[in-house]
């Protein structure tokens, strides 16, 4: 292996590293989610937050919207939908991690890379789900309030996801191909 690809592995099983830990540090995000519920402010955090653009600034929210504002449904979608998100992007960072450690192992075409292309397409599977949801709360906050998140998932961002989705899996399954090709062409010899 070349000493750009030993460095360039390197640094990136490190960035993979730290994106990890990241991770298990978002998770106390959605406490955030539950602390406006039940003080009963999600409403309110959401018309004056700077995390909620405000895209017409004619449309004003009227005080019968405000009061009906589903936001025990809101809490629920994006709380669940942001769990998910932590879920999928963990699964395909770990599957990442241990495909760029055969890299640096120089064993490309192995089984173990086979099952974590998978992993990654399970990990998008968590991803598309958890666009799903938030874009459903999204749309809750955009029908009632007039206000889009900066968050920003979308109905785009699913219709991304699920291309990402269909990306990677066609990957996964050419990836195994190329192994089980591999594999039957060095028992052949």
């Amino acid at each position: 292996m070349s000493r750009m690809m030993k460095m360039g592995t390197g640094t990136l099983r490190v960035i993979l590293w730290f994106a990890s830990i990241l991770i298990w540090f978002s998770i106390f995000v959605p406490i955030e989610y539950l602390v406006n519920y039940f003080s009963g402010e999600t409403t309110n955090y959401i018309l004056h937050s700077d995390d909620f653009m405000m895209p017409i600034k004619t449309h004003v929210a009227s005080t019968n919207a405000i009061a009906s504002f589903p936001s025990g449904l809101y809490t629920t979608l994006m709380i669940i939908g942001y769990i998910m998100m932590l879920v999928g992007v963990f699964i395909t960072i770990q599957a990442v991690s241990a495909i760029v450690r055969h890299i640096q192992e120089q064993d490309y075409f192995s089984t173990e890379n086979s099952q974590q292309m998978n992993r990654i397409v399970k990990g998008q599977i968590w991803i598309l789900g958890s666009s799903l949801l938030m874009a459903c709360a999204n749309q809750l906050t955009v029908s009632w309030l007039y206000r889009i998140s900066q968050f920003g998932l979308g109905w785009d961002n699913l219709l991304s996801a699920f291309v990402d989705l269909i990306i990677f899996a066609l990957i996964a399954m050419i990836y195994t191909r190329a192994v089980n090709m591999k594999t039957e062409s060095d028992l052949t010899i």
